[in-house]
């Protein structure tokens, strides 16, 4: 809902944003979400754009753009992993959200690699060893999470995203150890 909402109304109307806080727990954290994922199709790689905007909503709910933020951007930007990564960059995102970030990557990276196999394979086929390495151990992560998930009960997309959050937050997958951990 926040997609579609954030999607066709934010331009016009920023205050739409203000809705996901009136929904119930966990629909206003997927709210947000979604609205993470749109405004990546907004506001492109224009962090500092984005940034502000989120900022404009509840800090409760933040994270929960960054994550769809960083899904929008590994679900389209599939081919191009330096981009992905760029985003890790100390002068694009602050180290306080990276995690949040990563977990949206991991889940975009998932439904790619779910949604289309042939397509994953020949894409994954074409990066360098490093950003092979890096992109395989976020995809494990998120299915193992997913797998996990899905085997509990509640909101799937909710549970899947803290799952994937505390995996990225364990092993600390938003910092340079892993780029080093993959050479």
């Amino acid at each position: 809902y926040g997609f579609s909402r954030t999607l066709f109304h934010y331009n016009t109307n920023p205050d739409m944003l203000n809705a996901g806080s009136l929904f119930r727990l966990p629909a206003a954290h997927n709210f947000y979400h979604g609205a993470g994922r749109a405004l990546w199709i907004l506001k492109g790689d224009d962090v500092k754009a984005f940034s502000a905007v989120v900022n404009s909503i509840p800090k409760k709910y933040q994270d929960d753009a960054y994550s769809g933020y960083g899904m929008g951007v590994a679900f389209t930007k599939l081919d191009d992993p330096r981009l992905v990564f760029s985003f890790l960059e100390r002068d694009k995102l602050d180290a306080s959200v990276r995690a949040p970030f990563v977990t949206g990557v991991t889940m975009g990276l998932v439904i790619r690699s779910l949604s289309d196999p042939d397509y994953w394979r020949e894409t994954l086929g074409k990066f360098s060893p490093q950003d092979r390495c890096r992109v395989e151990r976020l995809v494990t992560f998120g299915k193992e999470s997913l797998a996990l998930a899905e085997r509990g009960g509640g909101d799937l997309h909710s549970n899947w995203r803290g799952l994937i959050a505390k995996r990225v937050s364990d092993t600390r997958h938003t910092a340079d150890n892993m780029q080093a951990a993959c050479g």
